[in-house]
């Protein structure tokens, strides 16, 4: 079992085994203490090999490791030795090294059967392989005469040819001479004898085998059965690799498979010092602890799979704790670990969708795309499969897309007429969920990525422009214009954001928006909907002023914002959401502004204009949304304003100039002006033609813009 005490600071787990049995966490100790047991009350007269058997990660190494604590505790007193035979370069070392590390051990103890070992230790490795690896053992073990400078290489020869005239068997006997005058057991542990390449793990098979029946000596081997089977078939060509481990291994004991309890509640205890839950409304704490009880038995399956997964939480989740939900985290990481394609599907079609956010819908051949992959991502798992989708549904806006729940009935779409899948998203932007189009960014970095703007940022945003207006207004003219490293500038996020946000304080909200009202017409990345008046644009964010003052905060703001494109685009988009016909009409319900407050902005935005230079009122950039809006407030107050402005034939055409609108792209494009609007300004539209005709016809210095004009209005009547 990987070290079952992780460190809930933030550090990664090396997921090394443990040995004390105090570390454990899945009731494994006593069933190592059994094994203990059993190895000391067998006959080791002829020696014994065991063979743990257990997965990848299963807890195996663990397992004996407290096996060999409780050995190194008993009363017997055993000599356990560890033997790591893949740090051992070739065949022959293995026995050179074996018998270095078991003399060594033998040396701790001292007396003479020790030294009598190291003795015909190097007799039996000189008379088995040869006296380069006799001489290697020798100085491994600082056997007397190993100084070959010294003595030279000759007399070093005829030393240990005398150690060959004694046969092979002889010597073997006197090794096991020495190890039966121990009256000490000695328990030999080689671990992951799966991992070594399939010649090297027969080899270190054959190598116990060589030795096995040496009195008092036990070995311990831990392998996963399937693979090191199939390692010796590759490496010896036989057809039964379980036969050949039966040969030399005389029991085995498989790790038990973890209580599924156990694993849960190990991991959820670790992952709760990791993530904050106290803050958390009783919702979040219930979906929080409904992720571990649901997908631990899909996705945890052995201790190692619990260190990895707590491993993830470190690395992803602890650095963006405070913008992420607890339980859609746990269950990101969770699959990550053990279905990475499901996991990159969650992430595209997120990406997907905070593309399309407040754009529109995915289109049919999206949808059917999303819904093919998905299947792919799940496929072979019919019942994972139908969990999982019914969890998407809670997790995903709208659910996932095209497919059906596991009772067959399709998820509900946000439009139902049409079919398509209209991502909803207030509750996950409140929430921090994963199906936030903005939150969603923080559940797949290692950190808050570059190029956002936090929540913490943000509000210290607000706060300094209500505190510190001079100093305010200059770091959000800074942040508007401040580069992004993935293109554009932090401006534009700030706009984005602003229709996201869950929460904002109220003294901040009015100040912050007359500031705005400065910089957003030289804006050049503001687009159309930033200028609209709902909730999900940056004037939705008076949301967060409380109802009594709202009104007045209304009335300020547009007595005193300083773009007028912008307080004309509030207003034409509260009557539209105001109709109550139409394929644009909102319930009352979710409407942005009462109609209270739909009056008190008319009739603000009228004094507004009323009280503004008619320079301000010209230079405006959409001038005709501007005009057009005043007439639908007071008619005949914006004619007689527009009469005033246009006596001269000069003004007149510059008015106009200002009224055009440029359709299509910038050098494909044509400029339009609608007629409609010119009815609601001028006594009719053809009041206008033909006064432009007449100016086109007289005034030469007017004529090429006076046709310029003729031909928008044509183009304007057309569309």
């Amino acid at each position: 079992m990987p070290d079952a005490r992780p460190d809930a600071t933030g550090s990664i787990s090396s997921d090394r085994p443990i040995s004390a049995p105090a570390q454990d966490r899945l009731g494994f100790s006593k069933i190592a203490e059994h094994l203990a047991q059993a190895f000391l009350r067998n006959d080791l007269s002829e020696g014994f090999v065991v063979g743990v058997e257990g997965s990848w990660g299963s807890g195996k190494s663990s397992l004996v490791g407290m096996a060999l604590t409780h050995l190194r505790n008993h009363d017997r007193k055993p000599i356990v030795v560890e033997f790591q035979p893949w740090l051992v370069g070739n065949r022959n070392d293995l026995l050179t090294e074996l018998f270095a590390v078991l003399s060594a051990e033998l040396a701790k103890r001292g007396g003479s059967a020790g030294i009598s070992f190291k003795k015909n230790a190097a007799r039996f490795a000189n008379a088995a392989m040869g006296l380069g690896t006799a001489l290697d053992f020798a100085g491994k073990v600082g056997f007397a005469g190993a100084n070959l400078a010294a003595e030279g290489i000759k007399a070093a020869g005829r030393g240990l040819g005398e150690f060959a005239r004694t046969s092979l068997f002889d010597l073997k006997q006197s090794l096991s001479k020495d190890l039966a005058n121990l009256n000490t057991p000695v328990i030999i542990f080689i671990d992951d004898l799966d991992r070594l390449d399939p010649t090297e793990a027969v080899e270190v098979l054959r190598l116990v085998r060589a030795v096995a029946d040496f009195p008092n000596v036990g070995y311990i081997l831990a392998y996963d059965a399937e693979v090191l089977a199939q390692n010796i078939q590759r490496a010896l060509g036989v057809s039964d690799g379980r036969a050949y481990i039966e040969k030399i291994v005389q029991a085995s004991f498989r790790v038990p498979m973890p209580m599924e309890y156990d694993l849960r509640n190990w991991f959820k205890d670790e992952a709760s010092k990791l993530l904050p839950t106290d803050t958390l409304s009783l919702d979040a704490r219930q979906r929080y602890e409904v992720a571990f009880q649901n997908w631990t038995p899909f996705f945890l399956r052995t201790p190692r799979d619990v260190i990895r997964a707590l491993n993830a939480l470190r690395l992803y989740a602890v650095p963006v704790a405070d913008r992420t939900d607890p339980a859609d985290m746990v269950f990101l990481h969770l699959v990550r670990l053990k279905n990475p394609a499901l996991h990159r599907w969650i992430e595209g079609y997120l990406h997907d969708l905070a593309i399309l956010d407040g754009l529109g819908a995915l289109d049919e051949d999206s949808v059917q795309r999303a819904r093919s992959s998905l299947l792919e991502a799940l496929k072979g798992d019919t019942h994972l499969q139908q969990e999982v989708v019914s969890h998407l549904h809670e997790l995903l806006p709208g659910g996932p897309p095209g497919l059906a729940d596991p009772h067959g009935e399709n998820f509900p779409s946000d439009n139902q007429e049409t079919g398509q899948f209209i991502p909803g998203r207030e509750d996950m932007n409140r929430d921090r969920r994963l199906g936030s189009p903005h939150n969603y960014r923080f559940y797949f970095a290692f950190s808050e990525p570059e190029g956002i703007l936090s929540d913490a940022a943000l509000t210290a945003l607000f706060q300094k422009v209500h505190d510190e207006p001079k100093a305010g207004a200059s770091q959000l003219q800074a942040l508007l214009s401040q580069a992004r490293p993935q293109g554009k500038s932090m401006g534009r996020v700030l706009l984005d954001r602003l229709s996201q946000v869950e929460e904002l304080p109220a003294e901040a909200i009015l100040p912050f928006l007359l500031e705005l009202s400065k910089l957003i017409d030289d804006f050049e990345e503001a687009s159309p909907s930033d200028l609209w008046g709902y909730r999900d644009s940056p004037f939705g964010i008076l949301r967060f002023v409380p109802a009594p003052s709202r009104e007045d905060a209304l009335a300020t703001f547009f007595l005193t914002s300083q773009s007028l494109d912008w307080l004309a685009a509030i207003v034409g988009s509260t009557e539209t959401e105001h109709r109550d016909q139409g394929i644009q009409s909102v319930p009352v319900s979710k409407r942005f502004l009462s109609n209270g407050e739909l009056e008190a902005i008319r009739s603000a935005f009228a004094t507004r204009l009323r009280q503004s230079a008619p320079a301000a009122i010209r230079n405006t950039a959409c001038l005709g949304l501007v005009l057009c809006t005043w007439a639908r407030v007071d008619c005949e107050e914006a004619k007689a304003w527009v009469g005033e402005q246009t006596q001269d034939d000069a003004d007149f055409v510059g008015l106009l100039s200002g009224m055009k609108v440029r359709v299509g792209s910038m050098f494909g494009g044509v400029d339009k002006i609608d007629p409609a609007d010119l009815d609601s300004l001028f006594s009719s539209s053809q009041y206008v033609v033909d006064r432009l005709t007449a100016i086109s016809d007289q005034a030469f210095e007017l004529k090429p813009e006076a046709d310029s004009l003729l031909a928008a209005i044509s183009a304007g009547s057309r569309s």
